[in-house]
């Protein structure tokens, strides 16, 4: 990938993602862990099992090629592939020193046996890419992808109606980046400007980041250019196997045009936050959607879009507004910015901490004076809160200011 796909100068905040591979994880690994005292928002569906069929061929059956891009690339045209239980590994980021796996080509589906089953990891170890990672002064962009879906361009999404489903991606240690002394961050799973995708029953975990900002602040799962993004039952864990928190940001969303997420959970990320949106446009609608030990719950950036958050749950995230709010530390549900124009904003009984807002406990969102020095464009006014049908003017307040510290 070269830097005029993802252009380092436009993208002040949020960045990229990875793909992985291992077999059968154990319960501790894999399942759904929500807060004991919120409500269940993620159910794994039990129905879910490897597809087969006209359509639909088993990896294990294709021509093998030495790896797992090369061998998928081998399916007839314009079907998918289906991964049986097991572990699934790639060594190094060898697809145009960038990618672990990469399915574009004829592929338009990923399928595995379920997120508990099937496993993508790169072996620990053998990344030989850490130099391409840019200095953390830099602001440049990590570049380092674990999982491509995507044959698109910048200017020309695919008209493959990908299907991502079923399997979990691993995050591994790999060497050292000189530049920080510690081991390499890259991404998780990119969506790589596609129209229709459907991703679901999909676990992405331990993801390694290093800042709220690129390239340290990679991200577990993003979309890229895509067109009417459709997300279910996916879930970013941002502990390693060892259950310490390493991510950076769960979710990006950059440039994406039409976004829905239905029971969708990202927690526990080290350094970034839960979901994250750069000038989306379209609608975008996010329905029982957790965000948990993060820094902001969600983000939104120079999007204009309609936006409408159904029973968004915060908890425990680090993001407070910080010296000069008449509430210093109050923890923060949102932050919107744009100096493009106005989104118009719906948030539908959230809750916070477990709590539905009142008039002494309002929901606080974040609108700065200004946006990276441009005049700010977003209109609280374009912000509502309706809570039991009822627009609630009075249990919502508007701050200027945040302070998120690292996990």
């Amino acid at each position: 990938m070269n830097s005029s796909e993802l252009p380092n100068a436009t993208l002040p905040r949020r960045r990229l993602l990875a793909f992985t591979a291992v077999g059968g994880l154990s319960a501790a690994l894999w399942s759904i862990r929500l807060p004991p005292t919120w409500p269940p928002v993620i159910s794994v569906p039990t129905g879910y099992a490897r597809p087969t069929g006209a359509g639909y061929q088993p990896f294990e059956k294709l021509a093998q090629r030495g790896s797992i891009t090369a061998t998928a690339s081998t399916v007839s045209p314009n079907a998918s592939v289906t991964f049986a239980s097991g572990t699934f590994s790639c060594k190094d980021f060898a697809v145009a020193h960038t990618y672990g796996v990469m399915f574009t080509s004829n592929v338009t589906g990923v399928y595995g046996s379920g997120s508990a089953k099937t496993v993508f990891q790169m072996t620990p170890g053998t990344s030989t890419q850490a130099k391409s990672i840019p200095a953390q002064k830099s602001g440049g962009t990590n570049q380092l992808c674990l999982m491509r879906v995507g044959d698109g361009w910048s200017n020309a999404p695919s008209s493959r109606p990908y299907q991502v489903a079923g399997f979990t991606l691993l995050g591994t240690t790999q060497p050292v980046d000189p530049k920080t002394g510690k081991p390499q961050t890259y991404n998780g799973l990119r969506l790589y400007s596609c129209k229709g995708v459907k991703v679901y029953d999909v676990l992405v975990k331990g993801i390694p980041g290093s800042s709220d900002f690129n390239p340290g602040e990679t991200f577990s799962v993003c979309d890229y250019r895509s067109v009417n993004t459709s997300m279910q039952n996916v879930e970013v864990d941002g502990r390693n196997s060892a259950g310490v928190p390493v991510a950076g940001s769960g979710m990006g969303f950059n440039f994406t045009n039409g976004l829905t997420t239905t029971n969708c959970f990202s927690h526990d990320t080290a350094y970034g936050h839960g979901i994250t949106h750069y000038q989306c446009t379209g609608a975008i609608t996010h329905t029982d959607f957790a965000s948990t030990n993060t820094g902001i719950p969600i983000n939104f950036e120079q999007c204009v879009a309609t936006i409408n958050l159904v029973r968004f749950s915060a908890q425990a995230n680090r993001a407070v507004t910080s010296a000069g709010d008449k509430k210093p530390g109050t923890p923060i549900f949102a932050v919107i910015d744009s100096s493009l124009g106005s989104s118009k904003v719906t948030i539908t009984d959230p809750t916070m901490n477990g709590l539905t807002p009142t008039p002494s406990n309002p929901l606080v969102v974040v609108v700065h004076k200004t946006y990276n020095g441009a005049k700010q464009l977003q209109k609280t006014s374009d912000i509502r809160l309706v809570l039991s049908g009822r627009v609630r003017s009075d249990c919502i307040r508007f701050a200027t200011n945040e302070n998120i510290p690292f996990a």
